[in-house]
């Protein structure tokens, strides 16, 4: 019974699929704050972000907090006023890597030593702590392979000094240790977030037009907008899915998890999750996740 940690604007949820009866149940696990975009583990931790808390009174300050191998709230982890709009997190080599979209970068904590450093894929950003807006490419998905960062360059709203201009979305391939770039490949799709690799080629959400699409073809599946977070199986592929509007309207309203049978591409379950708001991120818990290049699971198999 695959089992999914899944962020959203208002909670975090357990939500379990029965492979036998193809139906899924959902559980509200955390609530206390709001917007929980990201989410990745180590060997301890799950590691998860959190827009809105009380600590810096919402925007003037975001947070990484922590859950435990039983799934319970653990702490509040890392807190800082210089990392604003935080998207997807992504744990390599003992250091965590956090979006900081407002300020077009990312902040690379490490996790032992809570040493801070900043990492702006063009060189474009903006002083962190500051309230100039560098949201120019509008960074949201990070992964990695154990050895290489696979960023997403969404760039729906490019903002160009004080105009606005929708551009396709590009993948960028970092090389961690060396902070640098070593391939920038067009979408073709704009609007993109996640990233994962299928049949030897990589795939994105266009989340506005409802499909996966990659550098290679502007659909390989098609369903509905908006989507966003995605865990993968042998067999099924489960994807988030919010209500088609503004940041704001989707917040209040309520997302779905979608399972997808990957043989047929036909969706064979789908479950309101309540209360949700936009869905986020997902990750499987005791499974090895093909939509984070097969990172062992969390907790050990039920």
């Amino acid at each position: 019974m695959p089992r999914l940690f899944v962020t959203t604007n208002n909670h975090i949820f357990l939500v379990e699929y029965s492979t036998r009866r193809k139906r899924f149940s959902v559980e509200r696990l955390w609530s206390k704050y709001s917007w929980f975009t990201g989410c990745d583990w180590d060997d301890h931790y799950i590691y998860v972000a959190a827009r809105d808390s009380p600590h810096f009174g919402g925007k003037l300050g975001e947070t990484i907090i922590r859950f435990d191998r039983r799934l319970r709230f653990v702490d509040v982890w890392y807190r800082s006023r210089q990392v604003l709009d935080m998207h997807q997190i992504c744990v390599l080599d003992g250091s965590l890597w956090i979006t900081n979209t407002y300020h077009n970068g990312f902040r690379v904590l490490n996790i032992e030593t809570r040493v801070e450093q900043d990492y702006f894929p063009y060189n474009n950003g903006t002083v962190p702590g500051s309230f100039e807006r560098g949201d120019r490419n509008h960074f949201n998905t990070i992964r990695t392979d154990g050895k290489q960062l696979f960023i997403i360059a969404n760039n729906y709203v490019v903002r160009d000094g004080l105009r606005k201009r929708r551009s396709n979305s590009r993948l960028l391939i970092v090389d961690p240790e060396q902070r640098r770039i070593t391939r920038d490949v067009a979408v073709r799709g704009k609007a993109a977030h996640d990233v994962w690799i299928e049949d030897g080629s990589f795939r994105t959400f266009d989340s506005a037009r409802g499909v996966i699409c990659g550098p290679d073809a502007a659909a390989y599946w098609t369903g509905e907008p908006w989507l966003r977070g995605v865990a993968i199986t042998d067999r099924i592929m489960f994807i988030g899915k919010s209500v088609l509007a503004t940041s704001e309207q989707r917040a209040v309203g309520n997302g779905e998890v979608c399972a997808v049978d990957r043989r047929t591409g036909r969706i064979i379950a789908r479950a309101e999750v309540p209360g949700s708001g936009g869905i986020f991120d997902m990750l499987l818990l005791d499974e090895r996740d093909l939509a984070r290049f097969h990172k062992p699971a969390f907790l050990e198999p039920t």
